[in-house]
């Protein structure tokens, strides 16, 4: 185990342990960049398949005339791409903030068994394996 004030490495008995604290590496950049990213994309072949906007039909005094179209589809996929990017960053965020969140584990009151359930989850992370 890490000591918490020198981060050095320390052997402790079991039975002295009342709370493990395991503290993760952050994943909220990660998050926000795989959002960011996804969203965007997500955005632009949407802007793109929806296509462009029918003409605006303009009446005045003459004849009907047609105008350009309200929105084309490099628009619609510009403007997607931004809001579903934006979208997409803030969602990843929260998403790596909460894999990335520190957990901690109350160890005092719980029986042998649990301890030992407990005990054999956490091997699975440790850094050294099959340390003596």
């Amino acid at each position: 185990m890490l000591d918490s004030e020198s981060g050095a490495d320390v052997s402790v008995e079991v039975g002295e342990i009342r709370l493990l604290e395991i503290v993760k590496e952050s994943k909220v950049w990660e998050g926000v960049g795989l959002g960011l990213l996804s969203g965007a994309v997500i955005g632009v072949l949407a802007g793109y398949l929806s296509g462009d906007d029918p003409p605006i039909m303009v009446r005045g005094f003459g004849p009907p005339m047609t105008g350009a179209p309200l929105l084309t589809a490099d628009e619609k996929a510009l403007a997607g791409g931004i809001v579903c990017g934006i979208a997409g960053g803030a969602l990843g965020g929260i998403g790596g903030t909460i894999v990335g969140a520190d957990k901690t584990i109350q160890m005092e009151r719980k029986s042998d068994v649990e301890i030992k359930e407990i005990l054999q989850e956490l091997r699975k992370k440790v850094r050294v394996r099959n340390f003596q």
